[in-house]
């Protein structure tokens, strides 16, 4: 996959910081920035980005909560939102103020209806920008847990000619405890199914990063970083037409 330089891809987040700190509400609270309006995000209480700031995306969606807003050392903030058939909740921490960039997500699912421990699902992930761009191993790590089973993902970057990734990809997964013999027979019976779905998934992310480098690579950062924020407010209000 394509590979951009990291001086542009630095400045590209730096201008996406700069233009959520620059963003304007309106009269009425509302997000007055023309290309973000699909999400329909309001300043529900609070003075945007100070600590205790509280947002709403749409009517009733997820609610944002912003912990901590320095740019140059540390941004932090949770996000909960409640569903008829769930209940979600994440903690979101970046560290953006030097090279080693680093991002630290957790959070938890938990489905409504009887046998409240069995629907629930925890997950964290953590990324490394300066480990990616070295090189090192697990610069990106991802783990998802039920009460009977534990996913972990993890991925690393190698140059390759012509200014390319070669991304590794290691997934694993484990039963624990009564779930221990369902993921072992799971896994014989579907492990090469899940390995072509696996790869097929890798390979369309591929692609679509690939087109998206083609088209923005090398732009100005402030341009790039504003496509990124309008694709963001794509995936957030159309999650299941985003890519």
């Amino acid at each position: 996959m394509a590979a951009p330089s990291r001086e542009w891809a630095d400045q590209v987040l730096d201008a996406v910081v700069a233009e959520i700190e620059a963003a304007r509400f309106d009269d009425a609270r509302h997000l007055a920035e023309p290309e973000l309006a699909a999400a329909d995000i309001r300043l529900t209480d609070g003075t945007h980005l100070m600590p205790g700031a509280r947002y709403r995306v749409g009517g009733d969606g997820a609610e944002i909560t912003v912990d901590e807003c320095r740019p140059l050392s540390r941004i932090a903030f949770t996000v909960a939102d409640e569903r008829p058939d769930a209940v979600i909740s994440a903690a979101v921490e970046v560290l953006p103020g030097s090279r080693s960039r680093t991002a630290t997500a957790s959070g938890r699912v938990q489905l409504t209806g009887p046998f409240q421990k069995l629907r629930c699902l925890r997950w964290d992930g953590h990324v490394d920008l300066d480990r990616w761009w070295a090189g090192e191993p697990a610069a990106v790590r991802a783990c998802l847990e039920h009460r009977w089973a534990k996913a972990t993902l993890t991925a690393q970057a190698e140059r390759s000619p012509g200014n390319r990734w070669t991304v590794h990809c290691d997934a694993r997964g484990r039963g624990r405890s009564w779930g221990r013999l369902m993921v072992a027979v799971a896994l014989v019976i579907w492990h090469g199914a899940l390995v072509r779905e696996f790869r097929k998934a890798l390979d369309d992310a591929a692609r679509g990063w690939d087109d998206t480098m083609a088209r923005w690579e090398g732009a100005p950062p402030a341009d790039a970083a504003r496509a990124l924020l309008a694709g963001l407010v794509t995936a957030l209000v159309e999650p299941e037409t985003s890519q």
